[in-house]
């Protein structure tokens, strides 16, 4: 053999021998890149529901938080619209009583860093299509958040 080929069969052995090497100390991005995604449970989120005051007439104005947390060190894949999140409040029977509407449309999956907070500062008067709510107990819901909060139970005062 001539002493070219020689050198050219040396370097092409190198070469093999040295890219598992390359691959090895990319420090697990061949992993990260070839590997099946992780995707975390959205059940490890938080949701709340805030309401205060709980108690007040028809007519006045309760402030209403609706909220969800990724209290997790890592990322959660969740599919819901933050613009959409509201509540639902039903009466003593189970029955929607307010809002009027809810927001409709396509939830695109996206990643809830760990540590993030969406939340909606809202607000309810106590009427139900306009008109006054009967008194007594109801309780406010989420809506639209990938994990239901607990309720919150609430009261319209008789006048």
């Amino acid at each position: 053999m001539g002493e070219g080929l020689i050198r050219t069969i040396r370097s092409s052995c190198v070469a093999v021998a040295v890219i598992p090497l390359f691959l090895a100390g990319c420090g697990g991005g061949a992993r990260r890149v070839s590997g099946p995604a992780t995707s975390h449970d959205p059940s490890e989120l938080v949701a709340w529901v805030k309401v205060a005051p709980v108690a007040f007439h028809a007519g006045q104005t309760t402030q209403i938080e609706v909220g969800v947390r990724n209290p997790t060190t890592h990322p959660i894949v969740v599919a819901f619209i933050p613009a959409c999140i509201s509540y639902d409040v039903k009466d003593a029977g189970g029955i929607h009583a307010a809002p009027n509407s809810h927001c409709i449309g396509l939830a695109l999956p996206f990643e809830m860093a760990a540590g993030q907070i969406i939340s909606a500062q809202l607000t309810w008067d106590g009427t139900t299509n306009g008109m006054p709510a009967s008194p007594g107990e109801y309780r406010v819901e989420s809506y639209g958040l990938p994990r239901s909060a607990t309720p919150v139970a609430i009261q319209i005062l008789a006048r």
